[in-house]
């Protein structure tokens, strides 16, 4: 008989084992415990197991309710097809290409091949209390025959251990069982401190690594039936955000990518219904690493190849996925997405589609654990774009940026696939519209053949060359309002501290506005305000009262009175030889490396800062050691080293966490089309969101969040005042209004305004408001009158 494949022995584990025995000889350890004997059958041409069966079962020569299976288990120590199949050829020498029957998935006997009968008293049921035994039953003789366990184990968690069936029917023993936990490496046994035909066992961190088999048996004397228990490795499982590396050989992030590069994601996107769309769990590592997994209860023969640990099959049966059920503060809603025939939420990974906006909890478990080992707090959304438009800066021809128009979209294209994990996407501003002007430099500016592409030249050296002092400005050159522009630059400098790479600015310099920052701009009564917002965190199922919730530094929002306060702008510079260590900017390596830089870079224009002290956020990895400023996490632990990594971030992990997240889509950038869940923002000021009012005089303005008319509360909001000068306007307080969440309490607030003494001046509030991933913004006109 040839030997299995690698293939046969997983479908084997998944889809055959039914019974947990022994398999080194299966057949004999069943019929070994069978009380009632067995007798031969010959079988003729054209007999199948069915018939079989019920001839005997029904004359009493077989026990009452044998079939198919009960035969099949009892000659072959299974009752799958697959299994039998083998069996045959190996024990009667079937022709792997006859034998076969009509519809050519099974072999069929030739005749003449024997096997066992199971004897059993006419009047006994399998499976079932036979009521003329019930007193003569001798519980010394009861033994169990199949035991259900998990193959799998994590420290800490107790699992679930149960008695399935007897060599005879069970009166009073079911609460009498006791079990012998044997370490199979130290060929030690204890005995179970408790009793029952279900109990529950855990294991201790010092155990991880090791094999275990456990028995039930009955009896003081600790007699067990050899081939009845579950066994069993006791291993750390890991799920964590796991990313390509950008200077890991063939494991790049490319533009060709399909979008869900990313494992473990913060968000799960709505109508993402495909495997290359959705978004994909999986355990990502184990310890130890040397261990062998054993997929299934029972154990295969020792010579069957296990995978190794860190290549747990998909479909491995040990592991289960299960949404939580959703409260008022998880009420996003998912579904598990088929990866096969009909595997969904079972195996080392799992595919989520989103269904409706909000928070959910996922939880993975190992089979019969009565807890789950790990849970993630993740957030269904809507897919968002980021609109972006690109200017090619030249000066002369010498003095020009090297990338080309199809370069710089494989860039973006790749940028995608490390925003999916956050349910963002860049999208080309169609605005046609120029901008050939900054101050008094005059640029000559023209499409580039390619929509949001424009071609700008005549531009001065200061600009092109890049000075730090001129960057704010090269950043917007051409730039559409409230659009994240890119300027692709020439940059003749070798120093290593002149951002070889890129780097965001909006006017200020500062981020674009976030409906989570710290609000500017004419407030008295609101200066105390935070900087930080206080969110969940994906290890931190949430709770009304934010308890262990982690704070998040957003930047201060603009208050500037120019006219580019929306201009935001990031500047790209030409590749650099010998600062970049000599990189070429035509390979794949270089290329994802722009895809992460792209993506950190917008993420400082939409006030996210660097995950290594500058955001405020503490990691739980190398808790004793501080880590800030550059210098952080060089020798810590990688799970600080994010996507916003201060520096060099492409030589770590690209994730980014649950806070990044809300943060990043709360911003500006991401406004357009956002809008999908009819969400409005009204403010009530008598005169088309205009307010007037005399000189020194205060004025009450209420603005309202609503849903197809209905009130809206616990939605966020956040205010600021463009103006001329500060004192035109200022929000003195906001009622309703809590200034740590920046969360409205009823969907109505109540805002205060102390009104300037110049008449004449006039003012603006920028109110913004964001609920169930919808964002909206609207502005209060304010202005003094005599």
């Amino acid at each position: 008989m040839t030997a299995p494949t690698a293939a046969e022995i997983e479908k084997f584990r998944e889809y055959c084992v039914q019974q947990p025995v022994n398999l080194l000889d299966p057949a004999t350890k069943i019929r070994a415990v069978w009380p009632y004997g067995s007798f031969k059958h010959k079988i003729k041409r054209g007999e199948d197991l069915g018939r079989i069966a019920n001839r005997y079962a029904s004359s009493g020569k077989a026990p009452k309710g044998c079939d198919w299976k009960f035969l099949a288990r009892f000659n072959f120590g299974c009752d799958k097809a697959s299994y039998v199949n083998w069996v045959l050829i190996d024990k009667f020498g079937f022709d792997e290409t006859k034998n076969l029957t009509r519809n050519k998935k099974n072999y069929a006997f030739k005749g003449e091949e024997e096997i066992l009968i199971p004897c059993g008293p006419a009047n006994a049921s399998v499976g079932a209390v036979s009521p003329s035994n019930l007193n003569t039953l001798v519980t010394s003789n009861i033994k169990p025959l199949t035991v259900r366990g998990p193959s799998l184990m994590t420290p800490g968690i107790e699992s679930e251990f149960t008695v399935l069936s007897y060599n005879k029917p069970p009166r009073t023993t079911r609460n009498s069982i006791n079990w012998k936990i044997l370490d199979v490496a130290a060929n030690t046994s204890t005995i179970h401190s408790t009793q029952g035909e279900k109990v529950a066992i855990q294991f201790a961190p010092a155990d991880v690594g090791k094999v275990f088999r456990v028995y039930p048996y009955i009896g003081a004397d600790s007699t067990i039936i050899e081939g009845v228990f579950v066994e069993l490795q006791v291993l750390e499982l890991l799920i964590s955000k796991q990313v390509a590396l950008s200077r890991v050989k063939d494991n790049l992030v490319l533009h060709t990518d399909n979008i869900n590069k990313v494992y473990n994601p913060s968000a799960i996107v709505i109508g993402a219904n495909r495997m290359n769309t959705a978004a994909i769990f999986k355990v990502t590592s184990v310890k130890p690493t040397s261990q062998a997994v054993r997929a299934k209860t029972p154990v295969l023969p020792r010579s069957v190849p296990m995978s190794p640990w860190d290549n747990l099959p998909v479909n491995y049966s040990g592991l289960t996925w299960r949404i939580k059920a959703g409260t008022d503060l998880t009420a996003g809603k998912a579904k598990f997405i088929k990866q096969g025939k009909d595997q969904e939420n079972i195996g080392s990974e799992c595919y989520l589609e989103g269904k409706t906006v909000g928070l959910l909890v996922l939880e993975a478990y190992c089979r019969y654990a009565k807890k789950p080992f790990r849970t993630l707090t993740l957030k269904v959304v809507n897919e968002r774009s980021i609109k972006y438009r690109v200017n090619l800066l030249k000066h002369s021809d010498a003095i020009k940026t090297t990338f080309t128009v199809a370069r710089i979209q494989e860039f973006f294209d790749c940028a995608d696939r490390y925003l999916r994990q956050i349910g963002l996407k860049m999208e080309a501003d169609n605005t046609a519209t120029t901008y050939p002007s900054i101050g008094a430099d005059n640029f000559v500016v023209a499409g580039a053949g390619q929509t949001g592409y424009f071609n700008v030249t005549g531009v001065p050296r200061k600009y092109v060359d890049v000075e730090d002092a001129d960057s704010e400005l090269a950043s917007v050159i051409n730039c559409e309002p409230k659009v994240l522009n890119f300027a692709f630059a020439y940059r003749d400098k070798t120093e290593a501290d002149k951002h070889p790479k890129g780097y965001g600015f909006g006017i200020g310099p500062s981020a674009a506005k976030n409906l989570l920052s710290k609000p500017q701009g004419g407030t008295d009564a609101l200066a105390a305000i935070p900087d930080t917002f206080n969110g969940v965190y994906e290890d931190i199922e949430p709770n009304a009262t934010g308890t262990g919730y982690k704070d998040i530094e957003a930047w201060t929002t603009p208050d500037t009175p120019s006219a580019e306060a929306d201009k935001i702008g990031i500047i790209i510079h030409n590749p650099q030889p010998v600062i970049e260590g000599g990189k070429d900017p035509t390979t794949d390596a270089y290329l994802s490396e722009m895809g992460q830089t792209i993506a950190h870079e917008i993420a400082h224009c939409a006030a996210l800062k660097h995950r290594d002290g500058d955001d405020g956020v503490v990691m739980p990895a190398d808790p004793g050691t501080p880590h800030t400023g550059d210098e952080a996490g060089v020798n810590g632990d990688m799970t600080e080293r994010n996507l916003m990594y201060s520096s060099d971030h492409d030589e770590g992990p690209s994730d980014l966490d649950l806070l990044q997240l809300n943060v990043y889509r709360s911003s500006v950038l991401a406004l357009n089309n956002s809008n999908r869940g009819g969400l409005t923002l009204k403010a009530f000021t008598g005169r088309s969101n205009k307010i007037s009012s005399k000189a020194n005089q205060t004025k009450y303005v209420n603005v309202e969040v609503s849903r197809r008319r209905v009130r809206v509360p616990n939605a966020y909001m956040n205010f600021w005042v463009k103006a001329t000068a500060n004192n035109i306007v200022k929000i003195q307080t906001i009622d309703n209004w809590q200034v740590a969440t920046r969360m409205m309490d009823t969907g109505m607030v109540k805002l205060k305004l102390k009104f300037g003494p110049d008449v004449g001046k006039t003012a603006k509030i920028i109110v913004y408001a964001g609920h169930e991933d919808d964002l909206v913004e609207t502005e209060i006109d304010c202005e003094i009158i005599a």
